[in-house]
């Protein structure tokens, strides 16, 4: 048996004078494969427009042409046999506007809302504008500002520390990721923590300590053994200004700047 299933088959278009190859040409050339590869078989051919023809053997030789009849179509090839017809142009043509104006106007919105987020100044105006958009950068993590370089950098190198103190007297000394202390690709999934500390260690985020020393107890807690005493610690160093002449590192400052007695439901 030769199995011709789902062939593509072109139609010569019907020319008045002109002959019509494409059924007797086909004919011929399955009559032709089926004397040479299959002298008492059978040859089907399924063609893209759904007919299924048949040549069968017959006694005292091979079917012509006119043996070739409709038959119903296998509903299997059905999805491949269809046509896809693309859609008129005007309608591509207002898809495409449609496609071009959403993205132009993704990306006015963007450029407006990081323009007015991260611009040195504090306006009523741009204040109400960045409580609107505060939820979009948040979820995105796009969020940025400027005042790392102007109008007052940064003075200081700080990091926070914390001191676990257990039950039974054992001291932990416990850090906050450093970023300094990691590699490219650690710092790449952690650099968030450098933020996190730096605003830590500020007294205007005072309510965020408590959750934090929770966070380190629950962290280092030991059953037979639990914390007792979550101390955090900020270490900060001036930085000196260029130009001074001085170049020696400018010494370390400590302070505990919270202290939180750890209960038993904290640790849960």
């Amino acid at each position: 048996m030769l199995d011709y299933e789902g062939a593509e088959i072109g139609r010569a278009a019907r020319v008045p004078g002109r002959a019509q190859p494409c059924w007797h040409t086909l004919a011929t050339f399955l009559t032709e494969a089926a004397k040479k590869h299959c002298p008492n078989g059978t040859i089907f051919l399924s063609l893209s427009n759904g007919r299924r023809c048949e040549q069968r053997d017959r006694a005292g030789g091979y079917a012509t042409s006119t043996d070739f009849a409709p038959a119903q179509s296998n509903s299997w090839m059905e999805p491949q046999n269809r046509l896809i017809q693309a859609p008129p142009p005007a309608k591509r043509a207002a898809i495409y506007r449609a496609k071009r104006f959403a993205i132009n106007a993704f990306l006015l919105f963007h450029l407006l809302a990081i323009t007015c987020w991260a611009i040195p100044l504090d306006s009523p105006l741009l204040a109400a504008f960045r409580r609107t958009i505060r939820p979009y950068f948040l979820w995105s993590g796009l969020f940025q500002s400027w005042n790392a370089f102007a109008p007052a950098p940064k003075a200081l190198n700080s990091y926070v520390e914390a001191v676990v103190i257990y039950k039974d007297g054992r001291i932990l000394n416990w850090k906050f990721p450093r970023m300094e202390h990691m590699s490219s690709g650690e710092r790449y999934f952690k650099e968030r923590y450098r933020k996190f500390v730096e605003n830590l260690k500020e007294d205007s985020n005072v309510a965020l300590w408590p959750d934090a020393a929770r966070y380190v107890a629950r962290l280092n807690n030991d059953p037979s053994n639990p914390p007792e005493i979550i101390m955090l610690i900020r270490h900060w160093s001036d930085i000196v200004p260029p130009g001074n002449g001085s170049s020696a590192p400018q010494p370390q400052h400590v302070q505990i700047f919270y202290e939180y007695k750890v209960k038993p439901k904290d640790l849960n």
